[in-house]
């Protein structure tokens, strides 16, 4: 009785055996790992099987995001790679294998960090150690080399120059997508800075405060500008922005008090808040024919004689042209749907100022204190005078309302 048993669990074993064989009859992919050059290696044991692979801790048997694998990968952080084999629509088991990276190196001066959410031997430059002072002419290099591996510089980390004051211009390779946040704040040794043609994106305050800054050159390529990207350059009174710019953020020039001329893109639709506000010597401003919204006190204290506003404006925000000393005559167009308190107040020149038909309100204190205002053209569709419009205008002579 007791040898029958012992067939009988000697079957059960086998039938389990064998059942588990034929659920899996796509053998699992095999992992290999090298930790010189942080790579990947997947190895097919079905002669012909497809593999499938996840490196962001998803299923690799049903996840959107799964790769099919084709050759050796380097990653540049901590990962967990999952991996399936697949095969005459059998999918084997998964296997997996998780691995830890270095993320940030020194080397010749300069911290490196490797670049997040990369594939691929790319780092940014992150700046320099506690106590290293630069002075002088910077040049970052396109490559680093680092334990035999060649990295590639992709982007110029947040506050990586961060108050080097000593540094009097930096030169950039052509590898560089992305200037970071901060990352030139309050060098005021920097005088010239050439943007490369391959930089995307220069982010938040990235080179505000930079007040002996005298030349910028951008190049085309370049798509947005962040929020006081440029802000109190009191230096800069020259600046060309390339055709390919398509987002300019709030306070982008605020207090560039030396700027002179501006000519805005064609791809710009939206001026941000205070964007040249206190920029004392800007004279010539050339708006682009697809703008829809100049923000709050965007030109406010500039020095511009005249402005040409495109037919496609829907928008002005409050107090934007706000002491413009200079501007001497108006045209608002009818295309504007919606516009804010105290626009043209305190514009001591303004002589002029013609609202188009379409234009159905005059803002609370839209023109407060416009001193020399002598005449108003107003269009029959307004409906609404606000309180103040005209307040202080001493020498208005002549306003026709329209009837209704």
């Amino acid at each position: 009785m007791k040898t029958k048993h012992n067939y009988r669990l000697l079957a059960t074993a086998l039938l389990a055996i064998l059942t588990t064989a034929a659920a899996w009859a796509v053998q699992a992919p095999g992992i290999d790992w090298n930790s010189n050059t942080h790579t990947f290696t997947l190895y097919d044991y079905n002669d012909g099987a497809t593999i499938y692979y996840t490196i962001d801790d998803t299923d690799p048997a049903t996840s959107a995001t799964r790769k099919t694998y084709t050759a050796p990968f380097t990653i540049d952080r901590n990962i967990r790679v999952r991996a399936v084999a697949e095969k005459n629509g059998e999918v084997s088991a998964e296997t997996s294998q998780r691995e830890t990276v270095e993320t940030r190196f020194y080397k010749d001066g300069f911290f490196y960090n490797l670049a997040p959410n990369t594939e691929g031997n790319v780092v940014e430059l992150a700046g320099a150690s506690d106590g290293v002072v630069y002075q002088g002419d910077i040049t970052v290099s396109a490559t680093i080399t680092y334990q035999g591996i060649a990295f590639t510089v992709v982007r110029i980390a947040d506050q990586a120059f961060f108050r080097c004051k000593d540094m009097t211009s930096i030169q950039l390779p052509s590898t560089v997508a992305s200037i970071g946040y901060n990352a030139f704040y309050d060098c005021d040794g920097l005088k010239s800075v050439d943007i490369p043609a391959s930089v995307k994106r220069i982010e938040n305050n990235a080179f505000v405060d930079c007040s002996n800054l005298t030349k910028v050159t951008l190049h085309e390529g370049l798509q947005t500008l962040g929020n006081s990207a440029f802000a109190y350059c009191g230096r800069l009174s020259d600046i060309v922005l390339p055709s390919t710019l398509t987002s300019m953020g709030d306070e982008v020039f605020y207090a560039c008090s030396s700027l002179k001329t501006i000519a805005i893109p064609n791809g710009v639709t939206v001026i941000g808040n205070r964007a040249f506000q206190d920029c004392y010597s800007l004279t010539t401003v050339t708006l682009p024919a697809a703008l829809t919204t100049i923000d709050y006190n965007a030109f406010e204290n500039t020095a511009i004689r005249s402005i040409d506003l495109p037919s496609s404006l829907t928008t002005i925000g409050s107090g934007v042209f706000r002491n413009c000393d200079y501007l001497s005559s108006v045209v608002v167009p009818g295309s504007v749907t919606s516009m804010r308190e105290e626009i043209f107040r305190g514009c001591d020149a303004l002589v002029s100022a013609t609202l188009s038909e379409g234009l159905t309100e005059v803002h609370y204190r839209m023109f407060l204190d416009c001193t020399k205002l002598s005449t108003v053209s107003l269009p029959a569709t307004l409906t609404t005078i606000g309180e103040g419009a005209f307040s202080g205008c001493s020498v208005l002579s002549t306003v026709t309302i329209p009837e209704n």
